[in-house]
């Protein structure tokens, strides 16, 4: 699971929604920003920006604070009114990892919608086959979540409990719905993590340490995992799981 062939420079890409680069300098200084455009990755000019839109870049600086440095690539998909963007792009977005060599992908996005698991897996099970490590946030309302509950990838949560250590997370190896870790609400400096989103991106950075190693990360994360009895921390029932037969465009 997860075997790292202790490449000295990880290649990492962020995928999101939304970035307002403003307040951000040296955490992105070196990232190559890119949009889905037709059906296509491109170059975007210039960095991209959308004032009071900031989840992107939210993530690429808590990425920053756990990495060191910033990610090397950002992938922009559009969002409509509503911030919601087709599952079609985000297909796209991993494709093109797939294709350039990119080792880690984190994207504190993904869709609660069952039918549109069919979309994603091809993808997902291609970049796993390629020994492509995937982090992918689970939904902050606890419900089930692609690709996050996928096997292939690793589903991240934030502590809402405030019980983990500072920069401690715990994993949780064959839990139902696939979100194997969870992360402290604190950073190792004192940041706070306030949902799964930023939990997501700051686990990526962390982990691009790790995998300058030879190492099997599933076992890792194991060894290196904070004792966290789950016991009626999260509850679910069926109407957790959303069914949509429309042949509208999906969205996430």
């Amino acid at each position: 699971m997860y075997y790292s062939e202790g490449k000295l420079a990880v290649t990492t890409a962020i995928i999101d929604v939304s970035v307002d680069l403003s307040e951000y300098n040296e955490e992105v200084s070196s990232t190559k920003f890119y949009m889905v455009s037709n059906s296509s990755v491109v170059k975007t000019n210039g960095l991209l920006t959308e004032h009071g839109a900031n989840h992107g870049g939210l993530c690429l600086g808590y990425f920053y604070t756990g990495a060191k440095r910033p990610s090397d690539f950002f992938i922009l998909l559009t969002p409509d009114e509503s911030g919601k963007c087709s599952v079609d792009e985000l297909v796209t977005a991993l494709s093109w990892c797939g294709e350039n060599g990119i080792q880690l992908i984190s994207m504190s996005l993904g869709t609660r919608q069952h039918n549109d698991a069919c979309k994603l897996f091809s993808v997902i099970e291609s970049l796993s086959q390629k020994g492509v490590i995937i982090l992918a946030s689970a939904s902050n309302d606890r419900k089930l979540t692609y690709p996050a509950c996928f096997k292939n990838t690793i589903g991240i949560c934030v502590d809402n409990t405030g019980n983990l250590p500072q920069a401690t997370f715990s994993y949780q190896e064959n839990i139902f719905d696939g979100i194997e870790l969870i992360v402290s609400r604190h950073t190792a400096m004192g940041a706070f993590i306030g949902s799964n989103s930023v939990a997501t991106a700051y686990f990526a950075g962390t982990l691009t340490h790790i995998l300058q190693k030879k190492v099997n990360v599933g076992e890792w994360l194991r060894r290196h995992s904070a004792h966290f009895p789950l016991g009626n921390t999260f509850s679910y029932c069926n109407d957790n799981i959303q069914y949509r037969y429309e042949d509208n465009d999906s969205v996430i």
